[in-house]
């Protein structure tokens, strides 16, 4: 005799093949068990729980398979080398988070995207207009200054999944999911796992600033015509921006005032 689907048997067949089907499904029936209690605590699966919620998220973010839905070009998430001075004022100096190196000038540096633009793109920028995609490749939010030997061998386009700073590491986490939120961008079940890992255990999130930044003389700058400048305060993230007379001969370029290129009238 053999078992039907209800676990009844038959008579038509041995009973030796009858027992040997009731042992196969007596055992498929325990390992299933046995994964609901794991995954509940309960002996009783709920449905739901069978497979991944298409609600799962990390932090609001979508938890999804990559997905190139379009093919990827760096040619469509250009950005113009000459933010790389913003980066500076924006982050508070020209050094790198994660190496905690400064830099005696801009040519020492790769403008470095913390979300890389083909990590974005499979993340949901794939169907995102042009607009946003330039948007994205210059969101000062987004970038920051790396050697050029970490950025184009080391960190590349990797993931926090697959790549991690050996400095700030909790800050770099953080920006990450600060990205991917703004930009209604995914990330997989890795990203997520490595994400939380780093995120369950920092008791902040703010950037460590390297000493050498405060180290750091000031260069002369020659004086220049009246021109719109902007200026930045003490803090950082912070610009101000209006038409005054030009930087003193001793005031700090990169780190200090940027020149807008806008006569004043």
């Amino acid at each position: 005799m053999a078992l039907d689907q209800t676990g009844m048997c038959m008579q038509s067949d041995t009973r030796l093949l009858c027992s040997f089907r009731f042992l196969t499904i007596l055992k498929k029936r325990s390992l299933q068990m046995a994964g609901a209690f794991f995954l509940t605590g309960s002996f009783f699966l709920p449905s739901a729980a069978i497979s991944q919620s298409a609600g799962d998220t990390f932090r609001g973010i979508p938890i999804r398979p990559e997905d190139r839905c379009s093919s990827y070009s760096s040619r469509d998430y250009p950005y113009s080398q000459s933010i790389e001075p913003e980066i500076s004022i924006y982050q508070g100096g020209l050094f790198s988070p994660y190496s905690m190196r400064c830099f005696v000038s801009i040519r020492q540096t790769d403008i470095e995207h913390i979300v890389a633009r083909s990590e974005a793109h499979d993340s949901g920028l794939c169907a995102a207009s042009s607009q946003v995609r330039e948007e994205f490749a210059e969101d000062l939010l987004n970038l920051t200054h790396a050697a050029p030997l970490l950025n184009r061998r080391q960190k590349i386009a990797y993931d926090a999944s697959e790549w991690l700073p050996r400095h700030n590491r909790c800050w770099y986490a953080n920006r990450i999911v600060e990205i991917k939120r703004k930009y209604g961008l995914t990330m997989d079940r890795k990203e997520a796992d490595a994400l939380s890992g780093i995120l369950r255990n920092c008791p902040n999130v703010e950037m460590e600033r390297p000493k050498c930044v405060d180290r750091m003389p000031l260069k002369s700058d020659p004086v220049r015509k009246s021109t719109q400048w902007r200026m930045i305060s003490s803090e950082p993230h912070t610009m101000k921006t209006g038409c005054m007379a030009p930087p003193a001969a001793n005031a700090p370029t990169a780190l200090g005032w940027i020149e807008q290129g806008v006569v004043c009238k």
